[in-house]
């Protein structure tokens, strides 16, 4: 099944061709509701199916290793297989993968994958095989002004690279792409984030009338090396956007890339098969070998499945549509992808967006409460901390209400509200003063970012849902920042009020770790962000400690004076470009710049009498 090759004028996988034309004559003319079965050779030789047990009825189709084959069904079915050691019969349920294998003695054995819940038998009906009728997908060819060849160049080359993915996609999902409009867009110079391009490319772009845009983009170049090739919103959204220029990426690379990101339009996540066009970093050159087969891992390829199935309805227009049985289904696909690959947040943000009924009826856990309820003193302790807590916020709602656009306004109005609330935390009580002093202004200054990044700070103010929900934040108006940006004084005061629940070090940990996630992201990875991360443990180590009072931080916080600048930082990173130019963020070229971030905070002024303390406890990066 070696696709690297495939162009507009060639053909189907071998496998594919064998499927359709050899199996045809068996399959039912009528097109019914239909399941998936995914069959997979993971063995060491070629193996020989049919679905019936007449040789003479059935001719075998061979499965090369290593290929996988998906198969329309409206039920239960039978397969027969052999090889020249063995031969074996087994029963395939609908909308589950089945793995070839081989074992010691060099026999085939045919093994269901363990999806979700165990299943019994009597769950799927006896069925048969479905001739399924291909899909038509209406595409819409977009290209930004900064291609520039003539449009009779362009035009003949993206749409062979159209019509060669769709041969693909209809053996793989029975998907058929066809090209109804193409466009010109004018890309905005300056824009130099692939993030930004994506948006602005949605925005410029309709999709109509069509029912996805592909947008080929000149206007980066692409280097060698590790890099972000393209890009979509998530599965089934209208717009994907695709670097095209570039001396150094042939033509079967960029077929590579445009099934990668089809593959997310129909719900594919990121695999941790190499050889899969789903593995997370595309360009590396494996498409240009002749050995290399352009195929989607099993997995995927069920899901890409389940997801096209619901596109074939007459009246799906939704995803909320998508039934609960398939929800759960895709959503055991994700959980097995997920456990694969635990730094990956590929499967969690599709699963996000299509299993949405299916993950609000997994049970929580809740664990017993104990019968006798909370002590007088526990109850005690939070009346105390709820009203210091109170002190604080009423004194930033003081500042909030004289304010003036003119006097405050950016990183002078966090000057005021840092220094207002650590005014008011000096006059509580010592036991709940730095931990009121960081909760008041996680309080006041969220903007839906400090309750949801990290676990810790999320519990803490459910735990304390009443006093949050008591206060109106609209009363903390107008823009406050850090170094004039407003996610960097979410990035501190998170960071401050995490390491003030969980510890210094582990903050430190936490943070980095959930920075270096967000490169997989589409809002990626920020030094910049790193710094205030930094900064904000480094004031929480400092109060703590008592290098610095609560009093002397409300007579001299200045934002300069205690979070390093970030000028001189990129905003977004993708994990490609920290693989190019740092090795990766476990190499020493990127702990080298964490580090230098890190000797920035502890050098500021403020911190010149008291040296860091910092644990020896198991570093974050070997």
């Amino acid at each position: 099944m070696n696709c690297s090759r495939l162009s507009a004028g060639g053909t189907l996988p071998p496998v594919a061709i064998f499927l359709f034309l050899v199996m045809a004559p068996v399959l039912p003319r009528h097109q019914v509701a239909a399941e998936t079965v995914i069959l997979h050779n993971q063995a060491d030789q070629p193996v020989a199916i049919r679905f019936g047990e007449d040789v003479t009825a059935f001719k075998p189709l061979t499965l090369p290793v290593g290929a996988s084959v998906p198969v329309s069904v409206t039920g239960a079915v039978d397969v027969w297989f052999n090889t020249p050691k063995s031969s074996g019969r087994s029963n395939l349920w609908p909308d589950n993968i089945y793995r070839f294998s081989t074992d010691a003695a060099g026999r085939v054995g045919l093994n269901r994958v363990p999806l979700g819940k165990p299943q019994t038998t009597s769950a799927y009906p006896k069925g048969e095989l479905n001739r399924r009728t291909p899909m038509t997908l209406r595409i819409k060819i977009a290209v930004d002004d900064d291609e520039r060849t003539k449009r009779e160049t362009w035009e003949k080359k993206i749409r062979a690279r159209i019509e060669a993915a769709s041969r693909l996609l209809e053996y793989y999902c029975g998907v058929r792409l066809e090209v109804v409009a193409i466009a010109r867009w004018e890309s905005k110079d300056s824009i130099r984030d692939f993030n930004l391009s994506l948006s602005e490319f949605t925005a410029k772009v309709p999709a109509r009338p069509a029912e996805l845009v592909i947008g080929f983009t000149s206007q980066y170049d692409v280097r060698s090396g590790r890099q972000r090739l393209g890009a979509t919103r998530g599965p089934l959204r209208s717009h994907i956007l695709i670097r095209e220029h570039g001396p150094r990426i042939g033509e079967s690379e960029r077929l590579e890339v445009l099934l990668h990101e089809l593959g997310h339009y129909f719900g594919a996540a990121h695999s941790p098969n190499r050889k899969s066009l789903m593995r997370p970093i595309l360009g590396d050159d494996q498409s240009n070998a002749r050995s290399f087969q352009l195929a989607y891992d099993p997995m995927n390829l069920l899901v890409m499945n389940l997801v096209a199935d619901q596109l074939r309805r007459p009246d799906f227009y939704s995803v909320g549509q998508i039934p609960l049985r398939v929800q759960q289904r895709l959503l055991d696909a994700y959980n097995w992808l997920a456990k694969a690959q635990p730094a990956d947040r590929s499967a969690r943000d599709m699963s996000r967006v299509l299993c949405r009924k299916a993950l609000a009826s997994v049970p929580r856990s809740n664990p017993q409460r104990p019968s006798t309820g909370p002590s007088a003193e526990e109850i005690r302790r939070r009346t105390e901390f709820r009203r210091a807590v109170m002190v604080v916020l009423r004194s930033l709602g003081r500042v909030a209400g004289s304010r003036s656009e003119e006097s405050l306004n950016l990183d002078r109005l966090t000057n005021a509200y840092v220094r207002a609330a650590a005014a008011a935390a000096a006059k509580v009580d010592k036991e709940y003063a730095i931990k009121a002093f960081y909760f008041a202004l996680a309080i006041a200054l969220d903007r839906g970012y400090l309750s949801q990044r990290y676990e810790p700070i999320s519990v803490e103010l459910n735990t304390n849902q009443g006093l949050v929900s008591s206060v109106s934040r609209e009363l903390f108006v107008g823009n406050a920042t850090i170094h004039r940006r407003t996610s960097l004084l979410q990035d501190f005061i998170s960071a401050g009020l995490l390491a003030q629940l969980i510890g210094n070090d582990q903050a430190i940990e936490m943070t980095t770790q959930d920075e270096i996630d967000r490169a997989r992201e589409t809002v990626g990875f920020s030094f910049a962000a790193l710094v205030a991360n930094r900064a904000g443990i480094r004031l929480n180590q400092a109060l703590v400690e008592g290098e610095i009072t609560l009093q002397q931080l409300a007579e001299t916080f200045k934002v300069q004076e205690f979070v390093p600048s970030v000028a001189d930082f990129r905003k977004f990173w993708t994990s490609a470009q920290l693989e190019e130019d740092f090795g990766g963020t476990d190499g020493k070229y990127f702990q080298k710049e964490v580090d230098a971030i890190q000797n920035a905070v502890d050098r500021l002024p403020v911190y010149q009498n008291h040296p860091p303390k910092r644990s020896k406890a198991t570093p974050l990066f070997e």
